[in-house]
């Protein structure tokens, strides 16, 4: 776990020097202010669903699993059997949507699946081992990613949280959505002006306070 961590960390530092470096071919740089806005509601949308998929996936895990001696298949497990490598996924996609060229997201996509299929088959390799027919059956029942777009209404029911379950998506929620706007008023700023930049985080302000709001509904009565 900790190695994987490791080689995330330098990948994502690796990433972000050459985002540095090539910011002017990798940066999308749309013609139409009003382009400009909608794809970056649709980049939020997707990225912060994508966190309230990990710290609702991470949060049934750590109460339904029993340290590991119980298989978790309630919550985003009866969906998706993947739900934070989903959400990781989600976020990525998201940012790509708002700060990027299209052409980035194969790269992403390259990089993730590079990752993320040696990380999985190792995890259910493992999960087969523990649990056997049980493990088995889930997988007969449920896919590793997308039956989630299949039953969407039952999927978003099932997004229910906790506070405590927040605190350890908290950090890389704040750190990602600051970079982002940070880059994001960069980028405005130098293509439409300061005026329209200012409108486009008003927007974006609302919509995410909206999106919160929206969240709040989501959780779980707390004792």
């Amino acid at each position: 776990m900790k190695q994987r961590i490791r080689i995330q960390g330098m990948l994502m530092f690796l990433a972000v020097l050459l985002a540095i470096l090539l910011r002017n071919f990798i940066f999308q740089s749309w013609g139409s202010f009003s382009l400009d806005v909608i794809f970056d509601l649709i980049g939020l949308s997707m990225a912060f669903k994508g966190f309230l998929l990990r710290i609702t996936a991470r949060g049934h895990k750590e109460e339904n699993s029993a340290f590991g001696h119980a298989l978790v298949k309630n919550g985003p497990y009866a969906y998706t059997r993947n739900p934070m490598y989903l959400g990781t996924l989600l976020i990525g996609l998201g940012i790509i949507l708002m700060l990027f060229k299209p052409w980035i997201a194969a790269i992403y996509l390259t990089v993730y699946l590079a990752i993320y299929i040696y990380q999985i088959k190792k995890e259910e390799a493992w999960l087969l081992g523990e649990f056997g027919k049980e493990y088995s059956d889930y997988c007969a029942m449920t896919p590793r990613f997308f039956s989630c777009f299949k039953c969407p209404l039952a999927f978003i029911r099932s997004l229910r949280f906790k506070s405590a379950w927040v605190k350890k998506e908290r950090q890389s929620f704040v750190i990602v959505f600051f970079v982002v706007m940070v880059v994001e008023a960069i980028s405005d700023i130098r293509g439409f002006g300061f005026k329209h930049f200012a409108i486009e985080f008003i927007v974006l302000a609302v919509f995410l306070a909206f999106l919160l709001w929206a969240a709040s509904f989501l959780k779980s009565r707390e004792a």
